[in-house]
C-alpha cells in the first residue's frame, strides 16, 4: 500500500517451522537519482533492520 509517496509491503514466510515477517519501505530521492529501503523484520532469532541505498547510475 502507499503511505504518501513511500511504497509499504508487509510480508511474511514459514519455512519448516521458521516463521519470519518483514516490513519494507521503498522511497525515491528528491531528485529520483536515488532508491532507499528500509526493512524491519523479525524472526526467531530476534529483530532486525536493514537500510539498502540504491544509486541510479
Amino acid at each position: 500500500r502507499w503511505d504518501g509517496e513511500e511504497l509499504l509491503i508487509h510480508s511474511w514466510s514459514d519455512f519448516r517451522g521458521l516463521k519470519l515477517e518483514w516490513n519494507d519501505r521503498w522511497r525515491q530521492t528528491e531528485n529520483g537519482t536515488t532508491l532507499i529501503v528500509t526493512r524491519q523484520g523479525v524472526s526467531a532469532g530476534g529483530k532486525y533492520e536493514q537500510t539498502l541505498v540504491l544509486d541510479k547510475q
